[in-house]
């Protein structure tokens, strides 16, 4: 019996032991797990949330004030992904309280600065500039001139979403007498860029391009090949609004020249489909259709780069976690050893060990048979569930099958056709089989991109990346991708985009889901009739409204029209053939990115497909 009141003295001071070890030298620690966590914030938040939350514990613990702050402010901006902004107000509040009892003017402006991001997502404009105006404060007084340039930044955003554009330059024109007297070349190239597009919103077109003008000098200096044909490019906005095609296409040669030093599959991708559109304009027929062709190999390209970029991810998310099954099957048997050693440090008889261990053979067999007829249901089930894929895999591929063919061999015979005509030079026969060609590699293009995320969700491992942009950009790229295929049917695009709505999202699932809503719509309209894109705030969230005049949805269709089950084949008005795979996809990716899609439509009445997602704003990470 004294062996037995013995054990728990033993284990308390083994604890208290192993405790003391803990809390040397945890500094170090604390720093490797806020920098892990900061590494993985994007990737793996709530196990950054996890891990920031120990290292704020374990700074606490420690008296570790510095820490305490910085974890802080990491757990402020993790929760800001997560779009759950009640703890982000919290743990700045903390943060700022902290910084401002220990005296830490840095801290204190870092905090306020943050706060005034937090409402800038909220669009409490007024609230966001009186905390970036406080961060300024503190950030001038301890005379820290690259913070104070960044936060001048951050209001210019401010007035700018306001449409203040002159308070806006103003903000930046402060900003950029700093960043001249400290010679900052990376930080001018930047403020001057910034400036040429205010003054392109503002149409001040003369002003825009002096700003880009001076951005260019110093690129050049800087040997900045990208910046230099990024800026040439925005000239050629300028021109081509003022309709000085001209001026524009010498524009985009120079663009192009930089562009052609550096691998950026992208803007090449942008150049050429620029010159084609100028050279359309200038009646050159034989380089519109030259440019156009290196548009869409680029296209084409691009599509494949990001898809084998999304494949490699997912192998890596793979690797990872099953990485982490191994460490976690490591762990269970370490955590099982010591158990039995416990057990038998603590056993006070070998009749009781007997007896415990006759037990558990008697309850291990119970549990494994309970377990064997729970894994045969299991087994049972999934089989269905095999079958159940594996037919629906059948049907789709048949389905796919049959809809590529048509574009396909439409793809071929036209191809054919320009040969002719180009060797021919009948360029205006050239010119009118563009529309036609585009739409067939745009429909080939969209149905293989419905047809790889569908096999790719079936794996449920489809890569999740979201970052802020500015989805009115997006909806007009959208929008040239598919007028080719509306002009063929005589459909009007008219589009009510008369703002910038950044949202907080994954911009390829939010791609596919805009385009196949404007495909369903052109390809379920009559000739003559017009499709609307509509975007707007409403909620806190950006709605984004596909609206068409077309023949309408009934109501036994609108119950199963966000549904896929291989077996549905719709037709449009030109015939077109469709599979429903579209709708549910994009279904999917809007809830994926917290997000809502509603259709409102009646017989003979058009319909209009309604979708939201989070808005949200960036901040530099600090």
């Amino acid at each position: 019996m004294m062996k037995i009141k013995l054990i728990p003295i033993i284990i308390s001071i083994i604890v208290s032991s192993h405790a003391q070890e803990k809390t040397t030298g945890l500094i170090p620690v604390i720093d490797s797990l806020y920098n892990t966590a900061k590494e993985i914030r994007r990737t793996k938040t709530d196990e950054a949330i996890k891990i920031a939350t120990d290292a704020y514990d374990m700074s606490q613990q420690e008296g570790y004030k510095p820490g305490l702050l910085k974890n802080l402010r990491l757990l402020t901006y993790l929760h800001y992904y997560k779009r759950e902004f009640d703890k982000s107000f919290e743990y700045i509040f903390e943060a700022l309280d902290l910084a401002a009892k220990i005296n830490d003017r840095e801290g204190v402006a870092k905090a306020e600065n943050i706060i005034g991001m937090l409402h800038r997502h909220l669009k409490e404009y007024d609230k966001a500039i009186e905390h970036y105006e406080k961060s300024l404060q503190s950030f001038r007084e301890i005379n820290n001139l690259k913070e104070v340039t960044k936060i001048y930044n951050n209001i210019a955003i401010v007035y700018s979403l306001q449409k203040n554009f002159e308070k806006a330059a103003e903000m930046y024109t402060r900003s950029l007498d700093i960043k001249i007297k400290s010679n900052d070349k990376k930080g001018l190239s930047k403020l001057y860029n910034n400036l040429g597009n205010l003054h392109y919103k503002m149409k001040d077109y003369d002003k825009a391009v002096s700003y880009f003008g001076n951005s260019i000098n110093i690129k050049k200096e800087l040997n900045d090949n990208v910046g230099i044909a990024t800026t040439y490019f925005n000239i050629s906005k300028i021109n081509k609004d003022r309709e000085n095609w001209n001026k524009a296409l010498e524009n985009l040669k120079t663009s192009l020249q930089f562009a052609g030093k550096v691998d950026d599959i992208k803007l090449n991708m942008e150049i050429y489909k620029s010159l084609a559109s100028v050279y359309q304009k200038l009646k050159d027929d034989y380089n519109t259709f030259e440019y156009f062709q290196l548009y869409t190999k680029l296209k084409d390209s691009v599509f494949t780069i990001e898809k084998e970029k999304e494949i490699a991810k997912i192998r890596e998310q793979y690797e990872s976690e099953k990485k982490d099954e191994q460490i976690a099957l490591q762990n269970a048997r370490i955590e099982r050893s010591n158990t039995q050693r416990t057990f038998l440090i603590t056993a006070v008889s070998f009749l009781l060990i007997l007896a415990v261990l006759i037990s558990a053979g008697y309850y291990q067999k119970r549990k494994s048979n309970s377990l064997l007829n729970k894994q045969k249901n299991e087994i049972s089930e999934i089989n269905e569930q095999l079958e159940d894929a594996n037919a629906t895999k059948d049907k789709i591929f048949s389905i796919i099958a049959h809809d590529l063919r048509s574009p396909v061999v439409s793809l071929i015979n036209m191809s054919d056709e320009l040969k002719r005509n180009i060797e021919s030079s009948d360029l205006p026969k050239v010119r009118e089989s563009i529309p036609n060609f585009d739409r067939s590699v745009n429909s080939v293009n969209l149905m293989m991109e419905n047809l790889f995320n569908w096999a790719v969700m079936q794996k449920g491992r489809i890569p999740f990346s979201p970052t802020e942009f500015n989805v009115a950009d997006l909806a007009e790229q959208c929008i040239e991708i598919n007028k080719p295929y509306a002009a063929l049917k005589a459909v009007k695009i008219l589009q009510n985009v008369e703002d910038e709505f950044y949202v907080f999202a994954d911009v390829n699932m939010v791609r596919s889901v805009i385009n196949n809503l404007l495909n369903n719509a052109i390809k379920f309209s009559n000739s003559g009739g017009t499709v609307t894109i509509i975007l707007r705030e409403h909620n806190g969230k950006v709605e984004i409204t596909v609206k068409d005049t077309g023949e309408g949805i009934s109501p036994e269709k609108k119950k199963t029209l966000f549904t896929f089950d291989g077996k549905k084949v719709k037709t449009g008005t030109g015939g077109e053939r469709g599979t429903g795979l579209g709708l549910w996809m994009s279904k999917e990716f809007v809830e994926r990115n917290s997000g809502e899609i509603s259709v409102i439509s009646s017989l003979g009445e058009g319909a209009a497909f309604i979708f939201t997602l989070p808005v949200e704003k960036s901040e530099t990470f600090a």
